[in-house]
């Protein structure tokens, strides 16, 4: 335990209080603008390993404002759910930042704030092994 103590003195202050506010706030812009402009999330902001070899690394972050919804038959039903999703996102979130802390408490369950990365990072480091063997990559 004295190894996460020193952890959070070390890094604490970087962590980013009320940060489920900003992610939902993200999540809404990447909405609006995929109603807005379809096109430009899939031409500029989606993980496209290609892409972010070659320089665009605001790609890395980007592909968090993924627009959820779409207009068609069914928007209205898909407006519901998507307002639903956004406010449990904020709700749970919420709830779990004021109970593990941010940043003071020094707590083992504080370490899963920044777990949500490495899912994309070992998928993004399989990708480009693959793309890598089978000579796709930095061509």
């Amino acid at each position: 335990m004295k190894w996460f103590a020193k952890m959070e003195r070390k890094f604490g202050k970087y962590a980013i209080p009320n940060l489920m506010r900003y992610m939902t706030a993200f999540s809404l812009a990447g909405t609006m603008l995929g109603l807005l402009q379809p096109g430009i999330y899939y031409n500029y902001l989606s993980l496209n390993v290609y892409e972010i070899l070659h320089g665009q690394v605001w790609r890395l972050v980007t592909f968090l404002m993924y627009p959820s919804l779409q207009l068609g038959p069914s928007f209205l039903f898909n407006l519901i759910f998507y307002g639903l999703m956004l406010y449990i996102f904020l709700w749970i979130g919420s709830v779990l930042e004021r109970t593990w802390g941010c940043p003071t408490e020094e707590s083992l369950t504080k370490i899963m704030h920044g777990l949500w990365l490495f899912p994309p990072l070992i998928i993004f480091y399989i990708v480009i092994r693959v793309c890598m063997s089978a000579g796709m990559c930095l061509s």
